[in-house]
């Protein structure tokens, strides 16, 4: 198996430009990391991983810190979560 890294810089809108340049290369994968954010924070911000997930051309891998992945336990009932999430 062959793999090819190479290092370019770009600029302008970061969603667009590593989209368009995997699109120039015709990326097999585009594998990216994540700040984690969330709420109101990635509607101010945005989230780069999340438009690359949904406008690449290939396929795309995100990878999160050990902290992002830890579940965070829950005061509710598992009865409860389901009532919750299906009345939204």
């Amino acid at each position: 198996m062959e793999l090819l890294l190479r290092s370019h810089k770009k600029f302008g809108n970061p969603r667009q430009e590593i989209c368009d340049f995997a699109k120039e290369w015709n990326a097999d994968l585009i594998l990216m990391g994540s700040r984690g954010h969330s709420g109101v924070k990635e509607l101010v911000l945005g989230s780069i991983s999340n438009y690359v997930v949904h406008h690449a051309l290939c396929s795309v891998m995100v990878v999160r810190t050990p902290n992002q992945l830890a579940v965070q336990p829950s005061t509710n009932s598992s009865a409860e979560q389901l009532r919750s999430m299906i009345s939204t």
